[in-house]
């Protein structure tokens, strides 16, 4: 039997959680081991981690939780990425920090200049100050091997290339630098 990991980023006003939370059994008892990275509370570049062992069960909203003989309840509410845990007349807001996977949803079109996720550079079709054409290929890039040909948006011009053959490059990076050329 594997252990069941969970990992999950928090974040409350301008400190950031990450919680790896790690379901255990023991003589049938089924328990959770708590590590919750503090650094965001230190002022040093320390990394100062805390953990905690305890019992919780959960019934529909609430979580009750025995830490070494102490038992509390907790009510969570949780709507799209905001999660928020009330407990005897105090409530605590997060927002779950969610994963970049690259996939940045209003740049999903054709004439981005942007990478759609996180891939490699397969193949760099121009240079700066290439001339070109609407629907042109620019840059050919490989992820989740598929390629993917970005294209000039309308007439233009190019005025930098950002990435090599071969460069890794994070989903929502702009590839390039692009001017395109005014209409008279």
């Amino acid at each position: 039997n594997e252990a069941h990991m969970h990992q999950l980023t928090l974040a409350y006003l301008e400190t950031i959680f990450d919680i790896s939370i790690e379901q255990k059994e023991m003589n049938n008892d089924t328990y959770f081991s708590v590590t919750i990275d503090m650094s965001g509370f230190s002022n040093n570049e320390q990394q100062i981690k805390q953990s905690l062992n305890c019992q919780a069960e959960v019934i529909d909203n609430i979580i009750t939780i025995n830490i070494d003989g102490h038992r509390s309840h907790t009510i969570v509410s949780h709507y799209e990425n905001n999660l928020s845990l009330c407990r005897e007349n105090v409530m605590f807001s997060f927002i779950h920090v969610l994963p970049d996977l690259g996939q940045n949803i209003e740049q999903d079109n054709n004439e981005s200049l942007i990478a759609p996720m996180n891939g490699t550079m397969v193949s760099v079709l121009v240079s700066t100050g290439d001339k070109v054409i609407k629907g042109q290929p620019l840059v050919i890039m490989e992820a989740m091997k598929m390629e993917h040909t970005i294209k000039a948006p309308c007439i233009g011009s190019v005025g930098e290339v950002y990435f090599s053959t071969g460069d890794m490059v994070d989903g929502g990076t702009e590839l390039l630098a692009f001017s395109p050329e005014e209409e008279n």
